[in-house]
């Protein structure tokens, strides 16, 4: 039954070295998006320990980590940001003495930055290049995830003075693409990294844990839930899209009520239109499927949980097992809450069937009528 220990490290704006802090006793992750028509967001952290007096030097915007005890002697990186805020309260006594401090990953970073004046685009790049393009004009580093690509077009465009964060959204929808936060570079501080996730990307292979009640047998990794919600018939379920590419005719697929609205830079209205199609096929599900999942560190047999909730904005595939029935689906997010009583994880899920997720000779992503189609 794992236990975990953590830790907070900031590094000292002086020494350049990375400091504890003292006494941590709350920790509350929380990263990754909720539904998967939610826009890619900024991961945050807050923590709250005691002795004040005793924290080393602490300035906003330095960098920071959390680490988890891995062994007796040894510490493993757990996630990781910059400082955004530091709060000091001092009690009666000592004893209700405490810090505050609230932290935020590189997406937040760059939900602060803008490209400048006049800066534009070519027409028919593809989603990464004009994505590299941004980070390049806005300054800060965008990385392709491994087994990663884009194969979406862009039309020409004049984007200055744009909020970076929004720009990589749309590029993101264009291409039906995942944007994930990297770790703070030592090398070059304060230099934010992000990660580009094509719609190939390598991340949606198969499963390799699965939350489950052991109804069913599994040669996967055993995660063992609290809780399972399932998504209502209307949540996240659309069947109307339009896709709206800038300086184009919105295209539209479907009829229906319940209408989803998609904003791109597709350089045609075919592409646009293919958008549409395959967010209809994706978005038109109203089956009732696992969407929120919860666990406590203290009821499970390995390190699975703690290594998907660590990972979750990556989009990994997973696989829920409920009273005999056999779920697929892909961690969109996770909150992770940890005491010294207890760690609590909760994991947002999005169905297999919104996903690109046709896969050959797979006995999940491989079946008729169940898996989706790419564009």
């Amino acid at each position: 039954m794992p236990k975990y220990e953590f830790r907070v490290l900031v590094k000292s704006p002086t020494t350049g070295t990375f400091n504890v802090l003292p006494d941590l006793q709350t920790m509350n992750i929380n990263h990754g998006r909720r539904q998967i028509t939610d826009p890619f967001r900024a991961g945050t952290a807050e923590l709250v320990g005691r002795e004040p007096d005793n924290l080393p030097e602490v300035i906003i915007g330095a960098q920071m980590r959390i680490e988890r005890k891995v062994s007796s002697v040894s510490w493993a990186v757990f996630w990781d940001g910059y400082v955004s805020d530091l709060k000091k309260t001092f009690g009666f006594v000592t004893n209700e003495d405490k810090w505050e401090l609230s932290c935020e990953d590189s997406l937040a970073v760059i939900g602060k930055m803008y490209t400048r004046t006049g800066f534009s685009w070519a027409a028919g790049l593809t989603t990464e290049v004009a994505a590299t393009a941004v980070a390049n004009d806005a300054s800060f580093n965008l990385e392709i995830g491994f087994s990663s690509f884009s194969r979406s077009t862009v039309s020409a465009q004049s984007v200055p003075n744009e909020n970076a964060l929004d720009l990589l959204n749309r590029l993101a929808t264009t291409e039906q693409a995942r944007i994930a936060p990297a770790r703070p570079s030592n090398s070059i501080p304060g230099f934010a990294r992000v990660i580009w996730y094509g719609r190939d990307r390598g991340s949606i292979g198969a499963a390799n844990s699965v939350f489950t009640d052991d109804t069913l047998a599994s040669g996967l990794n055993k995660i063992y839930y609290n809780k399972v919600e399932f998504a209502s018939q209307a949540d996240s379920y659309f069947n109307r899209i339009v896709v709206e590419p800038a300086g184009l005719t919105p295209q539209v697929e479907g009829i229906g009520d319940r209408s989803y609205t998609a904003s791109t830079f597709d350089q045609t209205t075919t592409q646009a239109d293919n958008l549409a199609a395959y967010l209809l096929g994706a978005l038109d599900v109203d089956n009732a499927v696992p969407s929120v999942i919860g666990c406590t560190a203290e009821t499970q047999v390995n390190d699975a949980a703690i290594d998907f909730a660590q990972y979750a904005f990556e989009g990994l595939r997973i696989e829920v097992i409920l009273r005999g029935v056999n779920y697929t689906a892909f961690v969109e997010g996770a909150v992770i809450s940890s005491d010294p009583s207890q760690t609590f994880m909760t994991f947002y899920l999005s169905s297999a069937e919104a996903q690109v997720g046709f896969v050959l000779d797979d006995p999940s992503l491989g079946v008729l009528d169940t898996s989706k189609l790419g564009f």
